[in-house]
């Protein structure tokens, strides 16, 4: 046995452990620096990771892997195309609607509107919303500023000496010509922003682009090599707690495909009946609302946002119309939220146990922690990993470190967490 003066520094345990840690924090802070490559890998390896029981059942059926990957590659292009031809121009139309209404203070002159239909007390707080929104800022109004006495003063044609109106002329020439240059310059501005706006849409395109090449591109060899990378993974488990460490490691992998394989494609088809209830029921920019309240719905009670949003803009739609053309005052209120709520049924009644089962065994605090957590730290890239960093945790928690807790103040163990139990 090396005596501790001739120990190297790795060899100490302690030190080990520590190094340990910091090698992952660095790998994963290297993964946020390289963020731009290393989001296509994950959300490939995401895919990979779902379809990975149908490649093991195709290969039972003497279908190869390179076969059956490519067949996946195949059919993203299609649903790719079928989404930019079918789909992508709807979302993209209502969105820059929603833009444009917003940027011209439609947006501002409907939420007006609603004033007529609230009690006085609620009028300042209508206002102080609308002045968030752009839109005209000098209302009529302005007009009572002046009084009547200082009107007709202005009204009021006055003489003045010659060289005063030598001076007024050359001043307003001054201006005419300091006008022209601000307009140049402003119309430069202008034409500069333009370019920068353009040049930012061809580098998004790019980047959409560039995405559409790697996500394919990983997953092709990440089905491929999938399972060399398991047995990779289980020659560096040491043989005495083997045992022990798969049977962790497949109470991770079902928690996390639970939650993985359900929810994620349980909130794609909430995304889908959100957007269709709510297109039936004459909601504005209806499978924008939609797609982005099935996303919410991945973290629990985060999707209920989108039900006051669609009821006031179903509000706001009813406003724009004639008088006479106006359905009933709790129709733009009660039907968006009956789709709401019966979405919400579905999902609890048919899609959760049809889907889901009972393999996502993750709390809903876990959850809304983990994804604030990971998107405070590490933006998008953060919450790709929170969610199954956190379920890993949770079981590590659970198994192995609350019954050694236990032990410890039962007085079994004199060590809560021993690096080694034979010492």
């Amino acid at each position: 046995m090396t005596s501790f003066d001739r120990k190297h520094l790795w060899e100490i345990q302690a030190i080990r452990d520590v190094l340990l840690i910091a090698g992952a924090l660095s790998l994963l802070w290297l993964g946020y620096a390289l963020s731009s490559i290393t989001i296509p890998l994950l959300v490939a390896l995401l895919v990979a990771y779902l379809v990975e029981p149908v490649v093991e059942a195709l290969g039972r059926r003497g279908v190869s892997r390179s076969r059956a990957a490519a067949w996946f590659v195949g059919l993203f292009g299609v649903l790719v195309a079928g989404l930019l031809a079918l789909v992508l121009p709807l979302i993209v139309g209502q969105t820059l609607r929603l833009v444009d209404d917003v940027e011209s203070g439609d947006m501002q002159r409907r939420v007006l509107r609603v004033e007529s239909i609230l009690p006085e007390r609620a009028t300042p707080s209508l206002q102080r919303l609308a002045l968030l929104l752009p839109g005209e800022e000098v209302t009529d109004a302005d007009s009572s500023l002046i009084s009547p006495d200082q009107s007709s003063e202005l009204a009021a044609p006055k003489t003045e000496p010659l060289e005063l109106q030598v001076q007024r002329i050359v001043r307003e020439q001054l201006a005419t010509q300091a006008d022209d240059s601000v307009l140049q310059q402003e119309g430069l501005r202008a034409a500069g922003a333009a370019l920068t706006s353009a040049w930012d849409v061809l580098l998004a395109i790019v980047d959409a682009g560039f995405l559409l090449f790697l996500i394919p591109f990983y997953f092709y060899f990440l089905v491929l090599w999938y399972p060399e990378v398991l047995r990779f993974g289980a020659l560096l488990v040491p043989r005495d707690n083997r045992d022990a460490t798969f049977a962790l490691m497949k109470e991770m992998d079902d928690v996390v495909s639970g939650f993985v394989r359900g929810r994620l494609l349980v909130s794609f088809l909430m995304g889908l009946l959100f957007s269709v209830g709510w297109w039936l029921v004459g909601v504005p920019y209806a499978f924008v609302l939609g797609m982005a309240t099935g996303a919410l719905s991945t973290v629990p009670f985060v999707g209920g946002l989108g039900a006051p949003i669609a009821i006031g803009l179903a509000v706001l739609a009813r406003l724009e119309l004639p008088e006479v053309e106006r359905a009933a005052w709790w129709m733009p209120v009660i039907l968006p939220a009956a789709v709401f709520g019966l979405v919400q049924a579905i999902e609890g009644w048919v899609l959760l146990p049809l889907i889901a089962g009972r393999a996502t065994r993750l709390d809903p605090v876990t959850i809304v922690v983990a994804v604030l957590a990971g998107g405070a730290l590490l933006g998008f890239y953060g919450m790709l990993l929170a969610i199954p960093l956190a379920a890993c945790l949770k079981i590590l928690v659970i198994r192995i470190v609350l019954p050694r807790l236990r032990a410890w103040t039962r007085g079994d163990v004199a060590d809560p967490l021993p690096i080694d139990d034979g010492q």
